[in-house]
């Protein structure tokens, strides 16, 4: 946490802007992620991803205080109008080698810069989809057997239908302020505030599981109902639960 914000746990989606050797980028049409089918934030399974846009680029990647921009002449887009979505470069034989777009002008578009060097140079050709769910990003449970990077239950590279767990949080608070501390879901494309976490607040009985927690975490969901805070402090941490060799 800083002076300047009262979030306190980030949850990224680290394929958005980096490349996953196994399972490549999130960026809107690679299979182990959910995409966006319909144009509408939708993924119906079995639908192929939406493509938003096309183009080639006219000026090449230059890298700035936002991330890395690259232009389009020949656009004229709403400003902001792709902040969200993801743009691969589709003239590199790498696939799947797009990344997060952060925001864009009227012919330019700013994305991310990650660690793979995703990037245009003029005459570069590239797309623009979008991401709805990511594999394993925070809000993803259990899911599909995936046995050597195949999904067992579709038997080819698909998202492994995971389950809905989202991330609760309560009576975290900044003690020299006073202020509720929360997760920060916004810095990628997927990650939806009350769909895949959800910020509680302080101000909650001690040593009480809150309402919404107990009736989303019930048998149905792992099997056993959460009914029990973990033990505090934790034993690595002080509790008083000896650690046996």
């Amino acid at each position: 946490m800083g002076p300047d914000t009262d979030y306190f746990i980030t949850l990224p989606v680290f394929r958005e802007y980096n490349r996953a050797f196994s399972w490549g980028f999130a960026q809107g049409t690679n299979p182990w992620d959910q995409n966006d089918t319909e144009g509408d934030g939708t993924f119906v399974e079995g639908h192929a991803p939406k493509t938003f846009e096309t183009g080639t680029a006219t000026n090449a990647s230059v890298r700035n205080n936002k991330g890395v921009t690259f232009g389009d002449n020949s656009k004229h887009w709403k400003p902001g109008q792709w902040k969200g979505y993801s743009v691969t470069n589709v003239s590199v034989p790498q696939k799947y080698f797009g990344i997060w777009i952060v925001d864009n002008t009227e012919n330019t578009i700013t994305h991310k810069e990650g660690t793979q060097g995703v990037k245009f140079a003029v005459g570069q050709k590239y797309q623009i989809n979008r991401v709805v769910r990511a594999l394993d990003q925070s809000g993803a449970g259990k899911g599909d057997l995936l046995k050597k990077a195949i999904n067992t239950v579709t038997g080819k590279i698909s998202y492994p239908h995971q389950q809905q767990e989202i991330c609760y949080e309560w009576n975290n608070t900044h003690t020299p302020t006073g202020k509720a501390l929360k997760f920060d879901g916004g810095r990628n494309c997927s990650t939806k505030e009350g769909r895949d976490y959800i910020n509680l607040g302080n101000g909650r009985p001690a040593n009480t599981i809150p309402d919404e927690v107990k009736k989303f975490y019930t048998a149905k969901v792992n099997g056993v109902a959460y009914a029990g805070e973990f033990t505090y402090p934790h034993p690595l941490r002080g509790g008083s639960t000896p650690i046996k060799k």
